[in-house]
């Protein structure tokens, strides 16, 4: 019976193996025979060692990398707004102090640590860096249109390194791709990184690839980098690593070329036909006379756009406001949007008394910057209880325009206003050579240039001219523009000697936060214990904690 058994066991197990070994074989074969179909490329996807071949892939590329560069600048935790609370001219704002994770309190404050809230400042550029270097790695010089590709992201790479160099010093270079196996490397001083961002600015210029504006009525331009808006940036480089004559000479370049005015009266005046200064930066007068560089924000053709300048984080927080006694939804006189949140950047009365001082209390600037609580109560406006962060005084040269957006409702996704932000105006360049040729001893240049400025400004022309005259020209004219904080910087690090300095101006920023109800200003709503620009620490921002994580060979800014 034993062998009986065992020889069933035999067979049944012989029979076993012949159909694992035939199930085997059909897998193989299957397997084998579907390989050519595994390896199909996925559709619509393309490796990039094929890519940045064409023109229009170049250009495909190089589009991309202005969107970043807008994005890095636009919106509500990102390098713009950030500026803007630094600067000394603004409060945070939001609903409350903890709002949004606290985030504008503690730029406001300069409580921000490098873990997260200052990391804009890094990551942003330090991306321009790495899409710009792909393209430069991978595009052959072999047509025109790829020779201006490559030219324009040499001016966008050193942008984004004179950010970088500005805000933390020295930062690691990278010449070629970035790739894994070289992404972690030392930081290189501050002076080569300073050296290689004039390589690139005058490698772009002498290029002969990238076009020049042809004539004042020229519109063609202005969204892509060219000839004059490189000299431009170059020149506004420069001043900062305190170059002045060198300034001086591209800046004057720009200027004696005859190919860009200040807007004038005509063009600057709002949907009612009223003079407003604040038009200066609104989509009606984008690739105008004064615009050397835009980035566009305008919608195409399936109605989509990006964020305007600021995005929406500079909005009315009209959700604690009334009109006429109700709702707030549309001021006609401002043809401004009630839009329900932001709320942040309200301007100090120190701005305000400054325009005042300057201006008088009807000047063309103010009007077009700031209305008063007393304005708006003329209109109908009044306080839904209590509005946090103000002192009786909102923007308007960034407001939430109508005329701007799809839609005036907010939470119907077309809230955003398109206009435009410029990287670089003419007013800024005639402010800046003021600056460089004060500096470098061209007194009779820097008058000129002032009183080009002030004539715009429907100001008496000055006799003579003082780096204090041009601060205070310079602070009216680009306010909300992202030149107040880095000016202060600027001028702290060169110890002059009139106050216009960041620990004199900044030293006591975020000890207290107000409230207003329309009728008090309560300046000390919130107390702050830790708060203010502090010497020996705040000339360089903290390296992102992240960043240092990612790269071992990167070390901590001093005081931080």
């Amino acid at each position: 019976m034993n062998r009986i058994i065992n020889k069933i066991k035999h067979i049944k197990m012989k029979n076993i193996n012949k159909y694992f070994v035939a199930i085997f074989l059909v897998f193989t074969i299957i397997v084998t025979s579907c390989e050519k179909y595994l390896d199909i490329s996925q559709q619509g996807v393309q490796s990039i060692d094929n890519f940045y071949k064409t023109d229009e892939q170049a250009l495909n590329a190089l589009a991309d990398i202005y969107v970043e560069w807008r994005n890095n600048l636009v919106g509500t935790h990102v390098i713009g707004p950030y500026l803007e609370y630094m600067s000394g001219d603004c409060f945070p704002g939001w609903a409350n102090m903890g709002d949004n994770s606290g985030m504008a309190t503690a730029m406001y404050s300069f409580t921000f640590d490098g873990e997260m809230r200052n990391s804009s400042f890094y990551t942003g550029p330090a991306g321009m860096v790495r899409r710009t270097n792909t393209v430069l790695a991978r595009v052959e010089p072999d047509t025109p249109a790829k020779r201006r590709v490559l030219a324009e992201c040499r001016v966008i790479r050193a942008w984004a390194y004179s950010y970088l160099a500005f805000f933390f010093g020295d930062v690691p270079l990278y010449e070629e791709e970035i790739t894994v196996s070289n992404a972690a490397r030392a930081s290189s001083p501050v002076a080569e990184v300073w050296d290689f961002v004039n390589k690139d600015f005058e490698t772009a210029i002498n290029s002969g690839d990238l076009p020049s504006k042809s004539s004042v009525g020229d519109k063609g331009n202005a969204l892509r980098v060219t000839k004059e808006a490189t000299q431009a940036l170059y020149g506004k480089m420069l001043l900062w690593q305190e170059k002045w004559s060198e300034s001086a000479n591209f800046l004057k370049t720009v200027i004696n070329s005859g190919k860009y005015q200040l807007l004038g009266d005509d063009q600057l005046h709002n949907h009612n036909g009223e003079p407003d200064f604040g038009y200066v930066v609104r989509a009606t007068t984008s690739l105008g006379s004064e615009s050397l560089l835009e980035l566009n924000s305008k919608p195409d053709q399936n109605g989509n756009s990006g964020p305007g300048a600021y995005g929406g984080g500079f909005a009315w927080r009209t959700d604690q406001l009334r009109h006429n006694g109700g709702n707030f939804i549309y001021l006609p006189e401002y043809d401004l949007a009630g839009v329900g949140n932001g709320g942040l950047g309200t301007c100090k009365k120190s701005l305000y008394d400054a325009f005042v001082e300057m201006e008088g209390p009807n000047g063309f600037r103010l009007k077009g910057s700031i209305v008063t609580w007393e304005e708006m109560q003329a209109i109908g406006v009044s306080i839904n209880g209590i509005y946090y962060c103000t002192e009786g005084y909102w923007d308007i040269k960034w407001r939430r325009m109508r005329s701007e957006s799809g839609s005036w409702t907010w939470g119907t996704g077309n809230e955003s206003p398109f206009s435009p932000l410029r990287i670089m105006r003419y007013g800024e360049v005639l402010l800046n050579a003021a600056e460089a040729c004060m500096r470098s001893n061209d007194a009779a240049s820097a008058l000129t240039y002032i009183n080009i400025i002030r004539e715009r400004a429907h100001l008496a022309p000055l006799a003579s001219v003082t780096l204090t005259d041009i601060k205070k020209e310079k602070r009216l004219e680009l306010y909300k523009e992202g030149s107040r904080y880095i000016d202060l910087l600027r001028w702290e690090k060169l110890n002059d000697q009139d106050g216009i300095t960041a620990s004199n101006i900044l030293g006591e920023q975020g000890h207290y936060l107000p409230n207003f109800d329309g009728v008090t200003v309560n300046n000390q709503a919130f107390v702050l214990t830790q708060f203010g620009w502090k010497k020996g620490k705040h000339e360089l921002m903290p390296i992102p904690v992240a960043e240092l994580n990612a790269n071992p060979h990167l070390t901590q800014n001093p005081g931080w």
